[in-house]
């Protein structure tokens, strides 16, 4: 079985990138990169925080409450321990087999 070793970043999505790193520097953070904006119009920030990071996206599209194009968390990311990408993908197939109701059952 794979065991999760720490969180490596969650990425977020929000309406006004500077507004939101600003917000992070004032905190303390440190903004490592920033790109765009892309053919889409996105943006993004990686701030650093400890050893982990927040990747923060933004594009002309977002509307908080809304459903496909929502501000809020957008992903988050996982660093793993497994024997192989074979078993980690076997361990996860059977998780999700374990998965009733939306809710994940973790015996």
């Amino acid at each position: 079985m794979f065991r999760l070793k720490s969180l490596d970043h969650i990425g977020l999505t929000v309406k006004d990138l500077d507004r939101s790193v600003a917000f992070y520097e004032r905190l303390g953070l440190v903004c490592l990169r920033t790109a765009g904006p892309n053919a889409e119009g996105v943006r993004s920030a990686v701030v650093q925080v400890g050893v982990q990071e927040l990747n923060i996206f933004s594009h002309p599209r977002v509307v908080t409450g809304s459903v496909d194009d929502a501000a809020g968390i957008h992903h988050f990311c996982f660093e793993v321990q497994a024997d192989s990408v074979e078993s980690l993908v076997g361990d996860l197939q059977w998780l999700e087999s374990r998965t009733l109701a939306g809710l994940t059952i973790f015996t």
